[in-house]
């Protein structure tokens, strides 16, 4: 077992460079040497101090210029990542298992260590990490998230309909263009009368205003309007785009582009469509749902012809440390219908999210993507019941003493194998990992004075003074 300690401190350093900083960290390399079950115990800092009094006491040290606030990491101890990068580079570590150990617990010893080893490897799960007793149970708590995006994909049509305007704009040279199907859209509301003669209207995104477009004498020009809304009704419109102004990152296939030359169908050239630095596999996907104007993920609802199934792709998202919920709202084509929302709670938004629908009576999906808020300001506030297999009991709660034991990662230590340190934050999310419980003595984690004082009252002989 390799044992990683990295030690990236925010702010001020001066405890840990002070007598009593110096006689934890201390502690915590001699917890970890003194394990039967680490082969080797590595320390990780930034720090020249820190790192000269690592090496001073016969620990392998290493120097990485990173800064704190680069690397932090939900679970893991800050820089933990980096550091494993690090320290794995080397050939004689690179078949080993890995525990990371948060330096500012000094009450895990190294018989504490040994056990929680020894506990993973007869567990036969992926990952293990420490965990505490909740002081307040789920049903009291309430989750927070900021929004990373809330936006709208439009079901595409599968054939350009006879509508007044679309048979003008599309150029033949263009083969991306697309038409959503009809939506509610209240043009009264938006000061928009009816009127003859018109093809549809521009948006102007800068002053809120929908520009009036006549019919085109011949083609309208693409260059010149990026979209078109049609009034298909007096609460109805679509929108006529191109997806390459989308989704700017997508790439179609050269062949199947030279032989269309008509704009029946002209989304499903992009069958084969897949984005850079995408597994060759998305090229089975048709494109189904998208956006008509450009956003920050680059989302679009995909649909695999062979299995029927549809997955939701964000293309410019990049990876997120923070837990994430997307959540999915479809719009039904009859404004009388109510649908439920869909809520999903991916590892990450690289990967595709598998949703269940059926497309035919939609006329789009609203989907928000949010990630949860760690010490800052919040945008959403929820009650947070996580699976309710987790922590109910099927019986009354009269008082405070009925409730059910519930435990939360308190990131002391955790181990797993070098394979599973990409996908660690799923495998905790999805249940995977197993939990090894600290009593409170040994889950104190040093952050302020007063965890010290707390430290040293839960201490053997606190009555005699610190230590």
């Amino acid at each position: 077992m390799l044992a990683i300690i990295p030690i990236f401190i925010e702010g001020n350093q001066d405890f840990w460079h002070s007598e009593e900083g110096e006689r934890l960290l201390a502690k915590c390399f001699s917890s970890a040497s003194d394990a039967r079950e680490i082969d080797v115990p590595v320390v990780c800092t930034n720090d020249q101090r820190i790192f000269d009094l690592s090496v001073s006491l016969g620990m392998e040290t290493r120097m990485l210029d990173i800064s704190y606030a680069h690397c932090k990491h939900s679970v893991l101890p800050p820089g933990a990542r980096e550091a494993a990068a690090n320290v794995l580079q080397q050939t004689v570590f690179a078949s080993r298992d890995l525990i990371f150990l948060n330096f500012r617990n000094p009450g895990v010893t190294s018989c504490l260590l040994d056990e929680a080893i020894k506990t993973f490897k007869h567990s036969k799960r992926p990952a293990l990490i420490s965990v505490k007793e909740s002081r307040d149970n789920p049903c009291q708590l309430s989750a927070y998230y900021k929004i990373l995006e809330v936006g709208f994909l439009h079901i595409l049509e599968d054939h350009f309909p006879s509508l007044k305007g679309v048979s003008g704009f599309p150029d033949p040279g263009r083969v991306d263009l697309c038409l959503t199907r009809a939506f509610y859209f209240d043009w009264e509301a938006k000061g928009i009368g009816e009127a003859d003669g018109l093809a549809g209207y521009v948006m102007d995104n800068q002053n809120g205003r929908y520009i009036p477009v006549q019919a085109p004498q011949g083609r309208l020009s693409h260059d010149q309007y990026k979209s078109l809304w049609i009034r298909e009704a007096p609460k109805r419109a679509r929108v006529l785009f191109a997806l390459t102004d989308v989704l700017p990152g997508l790439v179609g296939c050269p062949d199947d582009l030279k032989r269309v030359q008509a704009p029946e169908g002209l989304h499903s050239l992009f069958i084969q469509a897949q984005r850079p630095g995408r597994p060759a596999s998305s090229s089975a996907l048709e494109i189904a749902g998208s956006p008509v104007s450009p956003t920050r993920l680059s989302p679009m609802l995909l649909r695999d012809n062979r299995g029927g199934r549809h997955v939701l792709s964000f293309g410019s998202a990049d990876p997120s440390p923070r837990p994430l919920l997307v959540r999915v709202l479809p719009v039904p084509l009859n404004d009388h219908l109510k649908m439920e929302a869909v809520e999903f709670t991916p590892g990450n938004l690289i990967d595709p999210i598998p949703i269940p629908l059926e497309l035919k009576d939609l006329s789009g999906i609203a989907y928000s993507v949010f990630e949860v808020a760690v010490n800052e300001s919040y945008d959403l506030s929820e009650p947070f019941p996580p699976k309710e297999e987790l922590w109910t009991t099927q019986t009354e709660i009269n008082g405070r003493q009925d409730f059910p034991a519930v435990y939360e990662p308190d990131g002391s230590f955790s181990i797993m194998g070098r394979s599973i340190l990409p996908s660690l934050e799923t495998e905790i999310t999805q249940g995977r990992a197993h939990g090894f419980i600290l009593k409170e003595e040994a889950a104190v984690q040093i952050n302020s004075t007063f965890d010290m004082v707390r430290y040293a009252a839960l201490q053997p002989g606190a009555d005699d003074g610190y230590p």
